[in-house]
């Protein structure tokens, strides 16, 4: 709550957006803003992969993040699913309008 009262007060600041967490359904994340970040799929997947110490980490592997954006191109458009297009999903929490 300090963070997003400060940000707000700030005129730099345009979006504020709160990432997917991991348990989803105990959080109450609702998701309502997606991101395409399908060109950066991939550096995504490799970056995940430099976290050695996560090794055998389910929410690290490349087959949950394929999984994950390709749920969430369903929820922006069938025919973004079709197109093979990758998005994440936030909750935006404040905008400026």
């Amino acid at each position: 709550m300090a963070t997003i009262n400060s940000a707000t007060r700030m005129d730099c600041v345009e979006k504020i957006l709160l990432c997917e967490p991991l348990m989803t359904l105990r959080s109450g994340f609702i998701p309502n803003y997606y991101v395409d970040i399908t060109k950066y799929f991939d550096s995504k997947v490799q970056a995940l992969a430099k976290h050695k110490s996560q090794k055998g980490r389910f929410y690290l592997e490349r087959e949950y993040h394929q999984i994950k954006t390709d749920y969430y191109a369903i929820n922006v458009g069938y025919l973004r699913a079709q197109e093979h297009r990758k998005y994440e999903a936030f909750q935006l929490l404040f905008a400026v309008r």
